[in-house]
């Protein structure tokens, strides 16, 4: 009676621990702080009326700001200046949100466009002419195997593989006119990948893959935004 008790328990513990998340390109993207939030807004913001050049007068100088960071990734940055098409690139702060120990601190639509508007003030007295502003997901599933009973045992808990994880990242960023707000080209990253972990576990290996795609998405998306700069 008691052992069945024990492996109900364990296998209890090992279905809550299966599930889907969501997190974002940075682990403070999130709520109204997201790459979405952030560029609507700021499109919502753009001066009505505004004539735009579908020309961008190259080299540019251009603000950069990656959502939920007080800085951008700096493989992001390394790219951007090595770029003989970017000739001067200022840090901007997009950590709109603000976290405590006990969690984050939401900020309403209306706080969140007043935060944005001083961060595009921001750039332009600076002396950018463009902003760049990036984010994304990242979607973990983990599920676990009808193996996960070996977990009754420290063996089986802490080395057998018997949960499976997926994982999807995507990356995005746009590039606006710092003083309009209008947009000229917004471009995109995507990673994924499959392993499996043993269950007690798998939250910190789920961590170490996230911190590893994070970098690979931020990487592919810098290239693949200097590609499109480079043909515009």
């Amino acid at each position: 009676m008691q052992r069945k008790s024990v492996f109900g328990l364990v296998l209890g513990i090992v279905i809550i621990l299966s599930g889907c998340e969501t997190t974002g390109l940075s682990v403070r993207e999130e709520g109204n702080n997201s790459f979405s939030s952030v560029l609507y807004t700021l499109l919502d913001n753009a001066s009505e009326g505004a004539v735009q050049n579908s020309t961008i007068k190259k080299p540019i100088k251009v603000a950069v700001a990656q959502v939920g960071e007080a800085s951008p990734n700096t493989l992001l940055t390394k790219e951007f200046e090595s770029s003989e098409y970017i000739n001067e690139m200022i840090i901007l702060p997009a950590d709109f949100e603000g976290h405590t120990k006990y969690g984050p601190n939401a900020i309403s639509p209306e706080q969140l466009q007043k935060r944005i508007i001083k961060m595009q003030q921001l750039a332009v007295n600076l002396g950018a002419d463009y902003l760049f502003v990036f984010g994304g997901s990242i979607d973990t599933d983990s599920q676990y195997q009808w193996s996960s009973f070996l977990d009754l045992t420290i063996i089986g808990g802490f080395i057998l593989p018997n949960q499976r994880i997926y994982m999807e990242g995507k990356g995005v960023g746009a590039l606006l006119d710092a003083r309009t707000g209008k947009p000229y080209l917004i471009v995109d990253s995507n990673s994924s990948r499959e392993f499996a972990a043993p269950s007690f576990v798998s939250a910190g290996n789920v961590s170490k893959a996230s911190v590893v795609m994070r970098d690979e998405l931020v990487k592919e998306l810098a290239k693949e935004f200097i590609q499109q700069l480079a043909k515009r």
